[in-house]
Formats: structure tokens, sequence, C-alpha cells
């Protein structure tokens, strides 16, 4: 893939990349359909939703290191309790993971769950406060390092071609819904 500006068949092949990283599944469903409407061949598009998940991959490699250095996770703890047998807290503490990563069908889940068990409103509505409180600030980290040089303007936000107004197909700051 190459990064020629103004290419609609390039914009989408980084936005399905970008999707999948992301976790966004309307941002996938989205590019994928638009990226086709392009012309891009099979071989690029897996190829940009190969790179995709490799990334978010990697970032989640990255994070068990974190864990491990200092939490004291012991590497390769993977086990996930159920939501079913879960204490109150195991339950917030889903949700709000749920919501920091990004994942709608997760978070159904867990809302679903954690209604189904009881989980009081405020509780769940603090926990989702919680986590999309640290997604926002995982992304001004990340945002922080993507600031263009000065002189320079940022790049336009996903969910629609180069050059798009923000409306319901693109909404203003890049936020697939």
């Amino acid at each position: 893939m190459s990064a020629e500006s103004g290419n609609p068949k390039e914009h989408e092949l980084i936005c399905v990349a970008a999707s999948l990283a992301a976790g966004c599944v309307p941002c996938t469903q989205y590019h994928a359909r638009a990226v086709r409407r392009t012309g891009a061949t099979d071989e690029e598009i897996h190829a940009a939703a190969a790179l995709g998940l490799a990334v978010k991959q990697a970032a989640l490699e990255t994070m068990a290191r974190r864990a491990s250095e200092h939490l004291g996770l012991p590497a390769g703890a993977k086990e996930v309790p159920r939501d079913d047998a879960a204490d109150p807290l195991t339950l917030r503490a889903g949700l709000a993971a749920g919501a920091a990563a990004n994942c709608a069908p997760v978070l159904r889940e867990r809302l679903e769950t954690a209604t189904r068990l009881g989980l009081e409103q405020d509780h769940i509505d603090r926990a989702l406060q919680v986590g999309r409180f640290i997604r926002e600030q995982a992304a001004r980290h990340a945002d922080a390092l993507c600031a263009p040089e000065p002189g320079r303007q940022a790049a336009a936000p996903c969910c629609g071609p180069p050059g798009a107004p923000a409306g319901p197909a693109r909404p203003s700051g890049g936020v697939c819904g």
C-alpha cells in the first residue's frame, strides 16, 4: 500500500486497517463496503485487513507485557471469568473494559449479562463512564503522537471519502456509529 494523498482506494484501504485495529465493528462494516466500491482487489483488501489485525495483536501483546511488568500478571495468563458466575466487581470491570476496548459486540454481551444478573443501573453507568474515560485518554495519548508538524493540517477523520463533510455517513471526530 502506498500513501498517495487523495486516492479514494488507498484512503479506504487505510480505513480498513485502522477500523480493524480499533476494534470498531460499524467502522469495519462501513469501510468493507466502501473499499469494494473503489475497485480495490481482494489481495489489497486482505493485505490491509491483515495489517490492521497484526497491529491490534501487537498492541495486545504490548499490554500483556505491561500487565506482567506493572501488575505481576503471569505471562500467558488469559483465563477470563465467565460473566454468569461473576461477582458485581467482575461485571463492572468487564463493562469498563468492553467500553474501553471499543468493541460493541463484547460490550453488548456484558451489558445484557449485567442487566440479567441484576447489577444496579448506577453501577453499570459508572463502569461505562470509566471505560469511556480510559478510551478517550488512550486516544488523547495517541493523538499527541500524531499531531501535525507546525504549519501542516491534520489528517481528515475516517468514515467517508477524503474531503467529505461530516454528517451521518461520516460523523465528526471520526467516530463511526
